[in-house]
């Protein structure tokens, strides 16, 4: 979920949650991401995603694929 450290996105990644998903939170708002994601417990994860740099989508791909066995 992109956009995670606040507002929707942070209100969309605890729904997902309550829902039984697994999330990987993007933004580059490091400090507020880790908090939402550590508050999340052990189904979310934080990573630093700049959505205007293809490397950081790249990175975030594998980062799910290896946390969360892929994407859905």
């Amino acid at each position: 979920i992109t956009g995670a450290a606040r507002g929707t996105g942070a209100a969309t990644a605890r729904r997902f949650v309550e829902e039984g998903a697994s999330v990987l939170l993007g933004d580059v708002l490091d400090d507020l991401g880790n908090e939402v994601a550590e508050g999340l417990g052990p189904s979310a994860a934080y990573l630093h995603l700049d959505v205007r740099e293809p490397g950081h989508w790249s990175a975030a791909v594998g980062d799910v694929t290896d946390r969360f066995g892929g994407v859905d």
